[in-house]
């Protein structure tokens, strides 16, 4: 049984880094990872420098925290229906969708239609910007070797694509 245990714990903590995940220290990640793979408090200790005292209060204070997760992951599998875990994936399939439409959508605007004043529109037009998927390829330095584009034309292309969740390059 406590070998089968020991399995499971280095199957779903393969690395150190996963304890970390739990809100596990540094320290105490080392030492339950060795724990795990089957050191002793001893070699432990001897291998990071510390007390025998201390990894045993280690191991006391945080070993409740293992069972506890494993036990929180098992309720989560346990609580989903394939019905209910396939209406969830259509409706985020569906979300997706739309998202990937209304970015489509946006990234094909016209320079033209943007809330930007006429002068900047046309001096984006004469340097061949014609659509946000273009001009999102530009960044501030590359933009300001516009002619007619300026601080203030940039502050506005940039507030008109932050309306629309885009940005220049940077």
């Amino acid at each position: 049984m406590k070998r089968d245990i020991r399995y499971l714990l280095e199957a779903i903590f393969p690395d150190a880094q996963q304890l970390r995940k739990l809100g596990f220290t540094q320290k105490e990640s080392r030492i339950f990872f060795d724990l795990i793979k089957g050191s002793s408090t001893y070699e432990i200790a001897r291998r990071l420098d510390i007390s025998h005292t201390e990894v045993r209060r280690i191991k006391n204070q945080r070993f409740h925290l293992i069972p506890t997760f494993l036990n929180r992951k098992l309720n989560f599998f346990d609580g989903l229906h394939p019905a209910h875990l396939n209406r969830q994936l259509n409706e985020l399939s569906h979300f997706l969708q739309q998202l990937t439409e209304r970015t489509r959508q946006i990234s094909t605007l016209e320079v033209r239609s943007m809330a930007l004043s006429t002068k900047t529109i046309n001096a984006l037009v004469a340097f061949n910007i014609r659509d946000t998927a273009t001009l999102c390829r530009y960044s501030e330095e590359e933009l300001r070797q516009v002619r007619h584009i300026g601080d203030k034309a940039i502050l506005e292309i940039k507030q008109c694509l932050q309306e629309m969740n885009l940005s220049l390059k940077t």
